[in-house]
């Protein structure tokens, strides 16, 4: 089974198509639950799939791991890789966010004077806290200063980032330069 947080996100749909892609080799079936990006929704998926052993694996990709979810892996008897975020025990598959941020927003702002910033929640450590922390790394690294109130947190959703943008574009109509954490929001 595959839990996922949003089957729209172009990052998460390439994931998916490359496992779905050996797991059809290896003949297996996919079974696959979207949550919308709701973590009560991840821990319910994870709880009916420990049901019964209807499946031979999961592939949790998260989007905030807690204590409900370390109860419901817990509880299953199969396989669990998790992919994107990391949780002590568990296998897991994920991106150096803090330095993949760095490294863009050393190359993306060397012609900025005044950039902003949209990010996610600050639960996720990976998308929420690390790509922030790139982010300001790289801006104070390049002597760049960004307001407090040149930075805001969108949901994992097109509309959010769109009006996250839009309220911070009222408030500082110098922008010249926006980073996102996520693509869905860019």
């Amino acid at each position: 089974g595959v839990i996922l947080p949003k089957v729209n996100s172009h990052a998460v749909s390439r994931m998916l198509s490359g496992m779905t892609l050996e797991f059809n080799d290896a003949h297996y079936q996919t079974l696959l639950a979207n949550t919308n990006n709701n973590k009560e929704t991840e821990v319910s998926y994870l709880q009916l799939f420990a049901e019964g052993n209807q499946v031979d694996g999961i592939i949790l990709i998260a989007t905030v791991l807690d204590q409900e979810h370390r109860r419901a892996l817990d509880a299953l008897r199969v396989p669990v890789v998790i992919l994107g975020q990391d949780m002590q025990g568990y296998s897991s598959v994920f991106n150096d966010d803090y330095r993949s941020m760095l490294q863009l927003c050393r190359k993306v702002l060397q012609n900025s004077a005044h950039p902003a910033y949209i990010g996610v929640t600050q639960e996720d450590v990976y998308a929420g806290q690390e790509r922030r922390r790139g982010f300001l790394d790289a801006c104070s690294e390049l002597g760049l200063d960004v307001p407090e109130d040149a930075m805001g947190t969108s949901p994992f959703s097109l509309d959010g980032g769109y009006e996250c943008a839009e309220a911070i574009m009222s408030r500082h109509p110098e922008l010249d330069t926006f980073v996102c954490a996520t693509d869905v929001i860019a």
